[in-house]
């Protein structure tokens, strides 16, 4: 089968109700933000030289890896060799599509869930490689829609994909391969995700760790490609996103994520999901209907 890549895009929005899936094949790859989305995503990784940041831990990619992503994770992809073509195939699922293939007895995102629990997000397989990469090519094919029927064979073989990869979870839940951790990162990040009202300044950090606040804003930033202040930012962001979710009112929510002021919330929640909070809040109304 003759892959087309698509065309790189750096949205992070979904354009269609359901699924989509990607092939892409890039050479001198520019830098990725660390980032969420509000959907479940795969990443099939195919070739090249690179690792991939999910949460606090940090993957070295290799040939037929899986990463299971769950919905509002951040997570980083760092290219290490731009001479190297990187290859790669993404899904992403709607949750609610995926409530929808599931079952009474089977939930589909089981994985994702299992994965989120263990802090551990990637798999690594050969057999199960194998079929993924074959049920994959076929997704990305009957995805074209381009015969009778081929609609209904895409869901069933992306029905046919998560079932397997539930059931290899299933029995075998140590397979899950454990990402680095660099412990004062991960210290870092703990007492951040239980101090995002109060004060997060960098000096603040440094003294509740008892480590100079140079060598920690260094560190963080080598092993995550991100400043302490922009996962902090980050992180009150998506704790603001589950706060409006939850319908509390938007001009309480900002100081529950730990903003200053209204203002600098709403310039950074626009500039990040390029929505305005209330129409974040209509949109998951819309969506909770749906």
């Amino acid at each position: 089968m003759q892959l087309r890549a698509s065309a790189w895009r750096s949205s992070q929005q979904m354009s269609r109700p359901d699924y989509e899936i990607s092939y892409y094949k890039n050479k001198d790859f520019g830098t990725v933000q660390m980032h969420s989305h509000d959907f479940y995503e795969m990443y099939f990784f195919m070739s090249g030289e690179a690792s991939y940041i999910v949460e606090n831990g940090h993957y070295k990619l290799q040939k037929g890896d899986l990463l299971l992503i769950p919905p509002k994770h951040l997570h980083q992809l760092d290219v290490k060799e731009s001479s190297h073509y990187y290859e790669r195939i993404v899904v992403w699922i709607n949750p609610r599509y995926l409530d929808k293939l599931s079952s009474s007895k089977t939930d589909l995102s089981s994985s994702f869930k299992l994965c989120s629990q263990r802090g551990n997000h990637l798999i690594r397989d050969e057999n199960l490689s194998s079929f993924l990469q074959t049920h994959l090519l076929s997704l990305m094919d009957y995805s074209k829609e381009q015969h009778y029927g081929d609609d209904i064979e895409s869901h069933l073989i992306l029905e046919r994909i998560l079932l397997e990869i539930c059931r290899f979870l299933q029995g075998n839940k140590e397979v899950l391969e454990k990402p680095e951790y660099n412990q004062t990162v991960l210290k870092t990040m703990d007492y951040i995700d239980s101090h995002l009202s109060g004060d997060l300044s960098l000096g603040s950090l440094a003294q509740a760790l008892y480590i100079d606040k140079y060598y920690l804003s260094h560190l963080f930033r080598k092993e995550t490609n991100t400043t302490p202040h922009q996962y902090i930012l980050k992180r009150r962001l998506l704790a603001a996103k589950v706060f409006i979710e939850k319908g509390q009112p938007i001009r309480e929510v900002y100081l529950q994520a730990g903003f200053a002021d209204y203002t600098h919330f709403f310039r950074a929640f626009k500039k990040e999901y390029g929505l305005t909070p209330k129409a974040y809040l209509l949109l998951s109304k819309a969506q909770e209907k749906n």
